[in-house]
C-alpha cells in the first residue's frame, strides 16, 4: 500500500527527501515540542531525526504516509504513522496513532480526513487484526489535540509524564510536560451490537480473562450443579483452582496459570485477606504471577463462602440453585480481582532504568525522578 486517496489527499510512504521536508516543518513551525513531548534543542531534534529515518526505513511498510492536496503534490502538508508493536507480558499488539497537520493547513477538515481513512483500512481490511482498539498520545494541555481526538471517538486512558509514557524521552531530556493517552474501540465506534456488559469490561480493560469469563462462564455453572461442594468449596483457594481449570486456562494454552503451584498468603487470624499469588511458568519470576485476593471471617455471618455454605444441611451436599448463583458471584469476584503481580508499566519503568544505567545516565534519571517525586 504505497499511496492512498482520500477525497481532497492523496497519502504516499514517501522517500528521504519528504522525511527532510517534514524535519524542516517540525522545526520552521516550532512544533518539535507539540509532537514528541520535550522541549526543543539541536541535540534533541538531531537525534529525533535520526531516530524518525531509521524508523521510516525499517519500520512496517505501508503504514506510515506523508499527506499531500490533490492539486498540489509538489508540497507536504504533514504527515501519519500507525505504529505497530508488540507489548510485554501478553504479547499483544498495540496500534498507535500518530498525525501532525502543517499550522497553516489545521482546521480545514484534513486531520480528520486522514484519521478516519486510516482507522478504516487498518481496522475493516487488515484481516491479521485482532484487537481493534487505537491509541494515541498528546500533551495534555494540547487542547486542540484532544478535541481532535475526541471528536473521532477517542477516550483518555491514562496521563503521566513524557519519560513514562513516550518511547523516544530518555530520562536525560526536559520531560516534565505531562502526556495524555487516548483509546479508541472501534467496535462500539461504529456501533456494532454486543453484549452490554462484555462491552463494558471490554472498554475499560481492566479485568484480566473477561472474554473467558464470557466464553466459559456456563461450563462453570454446570460443573457447580455436578459435583458436591466437598470439591470446590472446603475452601477459598478450592474454588478459585476450578476458576481457572474451567474459566481461564482453556483459553491460555501456551502459558496456562498453575494450579499447584499457587501459592497463598494468610496474614491474618480472626479474619482478613487470602491473597494467592498464581505463576504462569514452572519456574516464574516477578513478571510471571497473577496475584488475586479475598477478605474473609470466621462465620457465617462475616464470610462470604460461610455464608454460602450454610444455605444448606452439609458441605457434602449438591449446591441448590441460590448457592450455584453465590459461587458464581464469589468467582467472578475472584476474577475480577485478577492483576499481574508487576504491572506492564512497572516493567516498562524497569526497562527504563535498565537503559539509563547501560547508557551512563543513571544519575541524569535519578535527578529527574527527584523533580518529579518534587512536583
Amino acid at each position: 500500500m504505497k499511496e492512498i486517496k482520500t477525497r481532497h489527499l492523496i497519502l504516499w510512504g514517501g522517500t528521504e527527501y519528504e522525511v527532510d521536508a517534514f524535519m524542516k516543518m517540525l522545526r520552521d513551525e516550532g512544533d518539535f515540542e507539540l509532537f514528541t513531548g520535550i522541549e526543543y534543542s539541536e541535540a534533541g531534534m538531531k537525534e529525533f531525526e535520526e531516530c524518525f529515518k531509521w524508523r521510516h526505513q525499517n519500520y512496517t511498510p505501508g503504514k506510515r504516509f506523508f499527506i499531500f492536496r490533490k492539486e498540489d503534490l509538489d508540497h507536504i502538508i504533514g504527515y501519519v504513522d500507525i505504529q505497530i508493536e508488540c507489548k510485554w507480558p501478553d504479547s499483544k499488539v498495540k496500534i498507535e496513532l500518530e498525525i501532525y497537520i502543517s499550522a497553516k493547513f489545521r482546521r480545514k477538515g484534513y486531520g480528520s480526513e486522514v484519521a478516519r481513512e486510516m482507522l478504516w483500512q487498518l481496522f475493516e481490511h487488515e484481516t491479521w487484526v485482532q484487537n481493534k482498539q487505537m491509541f494515541a498520545r498528546t500533551l495534555s494541555d494540547n487542547y486542540a489535540a484532544i478535541n481532535f481526538l475526541k471528536k473521532l471517538g477517542f477516550q483518555k486512558v491514562d496521563e503521566d509524564y513524557a519519560a513514562f509514557i513516550s518511547g523516544f524521552v530518555d530520562w536525560s531530556d526536559s520531560c516534565q510536560k505531562p502526556v495524555s493517552e487516548y483509546r479508541l474501540d472501534w467496535e462500539q465506534k461504529i456501533g456494532w451490537k454486543k453484549e452490554e456488559n462484555k462491552k463494558l469490561w471490554k472498554s475499560q480493560r481492566k479485568i484480566m480473562y473477561a472474554e473467558s469469563w464470557f466464553r466459559h462462564k456456563e461450563e462453570l455453572r454446570k460443573y457447580l450443579q455436578t459435583h458436591e461442594q466437598m470439591e470446590y468449596a472446603k475452601d477459598y483457594i478450592d474454588l478459585l483452582k476450578v476458576l481457572i481449570k474451567i474459566v481461564i486456562n482453556p483459553d491460555e494454552e501456551e502459558r496456562p496459570l498453575k494450579i499447584e503451584q499457587i501459592i497463598e498468603i494468610d496474614k491474618g487470624c480472626y479474619g482478613g485477606e487470602k491473597v494467592w499469588l498464581i505463576p504462569q511458568e514452572e519456574e516464574p519470576d516477578v513478571r510471571d504471577f497473577i496475584v488475586t485476593y479475598m477478605a474473609y471471617g470466621t462465620c457465617s455471618g462475616c464470610d462470604l463462602l460461610e455464608g454460602i455454605i450454610s444455605n444448606s444441611d452439609m458441605v457434602t451436599d449438591f449446591a441448590n440453585e441460590k448457592q450455584i448463583n453465590d459461587y458464581m458471584l464469589l468467582a467472578l469476584h475472584l476474577l475480577q480481582r485478577m492483576r499481574r503481580l508487576l504491572s506492564v508499566e512497572d516493567f516498562e519503568l524497569d526497562e527504563r532504568f535498565t537503559k539509563a544505567l547501560y547508557r551512563g545516565k543513571e544519575e541524569a534519571m535519578l535527578k529527574q525522578l527527584e523533580e518529579i517525586a518534587g512536583n
